[in-house]
């Protein structure tokens, strides 16, 4: 076992076991190559500066019914007011329904910043001040020689008018600071005092782990109903991986350097979404499976770009999951569900006005993306992340209303035959990898090729 310290161990680039020549031992040595880069510099400005931001997103968990009604009301009046541009222009329109929400959700809805600690309730920090104070103290008299001076004793009598406050028996008229005796007394009374300060936080921290234990128990009966995953995250203790890019591995070596981090990353998602280059098939045996449906006519999916009716807006609105992560605009869905009927009209134009055009709003070409560690640490190694996007939660809700319009076309004329699952409703994979690992454990079995 070997023990290392464990901000050293985070500059660990590589490591490998080998026999020493150069000392004589019957251990065995560990050479290990370090990134020597946080070691003779401060961390990187672009770094700080980004953790010095601090970022909030709105609390729309929990939320009191009538906090929703006020919410509701307010996009009811905004969204009645007279509209002073061409609602054809899809990203003024846009523009329009977002500044709607954000504003309203901003007067009636509390915000929480993001990445923030949990912090311990304030007795602990009244206590540690005691403890403090009192440590001070005790280390300041017991350094006394006479005769005492009224320089050296100014600031211990500052310090015992702060105790005073918490206990009134450390009183300056009480204390002889000519008496040695006086003296000895007061060091006595504030050792007593700092066992008890020990033994109340002990008693504190106790009572605060009961506490965290059974509001942890309640939560997670409240999630059992439609937050199963979370729960058993919980209950597991398994905390969600993140990753902060503050240095990447590039072909010349690790770098912290915020253009050549911002460079590699640009360069290795722009290969990974890079547009596959399909020749035809080499296997003749596949080549139908990858040939066009003559059974399917010509205006199969004519009616996808029909206009969408009220009734596939209200049916997107209550299907979708209200509490999915939103996009660069952070509008969740239920910020959408809980807003007016008059909102939902705008949106609802808005969509129609995307169909008739053939185009979205500029800000849902963008997405947000997110990294996630596949396992263990990333090491500044960015092929061993995977990516997760993020779009517009608008825009999901006009996918979620067109999707379905496939999915019913599809079912309907029964365009997905033979080896086509879990694309469907009410479809899955279950089928298809029953039958492939029974092929498999054949195929081990009898030793034969698969």
């Amino acid at each position: 076992m070997i023990w290392v310290s464990p901000r050293l161990a985070a500059l660990l680039i590589h490591s490998a076991i080998s026999d020493p020549h150069w000392i004589i031992t019957d251990h065995l040595s560990v050479l290990c190559d370090l990134t020597t880069t946080s070691i003779t510099q401060q961390t990187p400005k672009h770094i700080l500066k980004k953790w010095k931001v601090k970022q909030f997103f709105l609390v729309t968990q929990n939320v009191p019914d009538n906090t929703w009604q006020e919410y509701h009301d307010q996009t009811e009046e905004l969204s009645n007011e007279q509209l002073t541009f061409n609602t054809e222009d899809i990203n003024v329109l846009w523009f329009h329904i977002k500044h709607i929400i954000l504003e309203t959700a901003n007067k009636f809805l509390k915000k929480k910043q993001m990445n923030q600690k949990c912090q311990q309730p304030k007795q602990f920090a009244n206590i540690n001040k005691q403890m403090k104070l009192v440590i001070q103290i005790i280390s300041a008299i017991s350094q006394l020689s006479s005769p005492v001076s009224d320089i050296i004793i100014k600031p211990i009598n500052l310090a015992l008018n702060k105790i005073n406050k918490y206990n009134p028996s450390f009183s300056i008229s009480n204390i002889n600071w000519n008496s040695q005796r006086s003296i000895l007394s007061l060091l006595s009374n504030l050792k007593q005092f700092k066992a008890q300060l020990r033994t109340k936080k002990t008693l504190l921290a106790k009572q605060y782990k009961t506490f965290q234990i059974n509001t942890a128990i309640q939560n997670n009966i409240k999630r059992f109903g439609n937050q199963h995953s979370l729960m058993l995250s919980n209950i597991l203790e398994k905390s969600p991986s993140k990753i902060i890019i503050d240095k990447v591995i590039t072909p010349n070596g690790l770098s912290d350097h915020p253009v050549i981090i911002k460079d590699t990353v640009r360069q290795h998602f722009a290969n990974w979404t890079r547009k596959r280059i399909i020749s035809s098939w080499p296997d003749p045996q596949w080549q139908a499976e990858y040939t066009s449906l003559h059974q399917v006519p010509n205006d199969a999916f004519a009616s996808v770009s029909n206009p969408i009716t009220m009734k596939e807006f209200t049916d997107m609105i209550l299907n979708t999951n209200a509490f999915k992560a939103p996009g660069p605009s952070g509008i969740q869905h239920i910020l959408i569900k809980k807003a007016s009927s008059s909102l939902h009209s705008l949106l609802l134009l808005l969509y129609n006005t995307c169909l008739s055009t053939s185009d979205v709003p500029n800000e849902w070409k963008h997405a947000k993306i997110i990294l996630i560690p596949k396992s263990g640490d990333w090491e500044g190694n960015l092929n061993s992340t995977r990516p997760i996007t993020l779009i517009e939660t608008a825009r999901k809700g006009l996918s979620h209303i067109l999707t379905k319009r496939i999915s019913n076309i599809c079912k309907e004329l029964n365009i997905l035959q033979g080896n086509n699952f879990s694309v469907l409703k009410n479809t899955s994979t279950t089928s298809p990898i029953h039958i492939i690992n029974s092929i498999l454990e054949d195929a081990r079995e009898k030793h034969n090729e698969v």
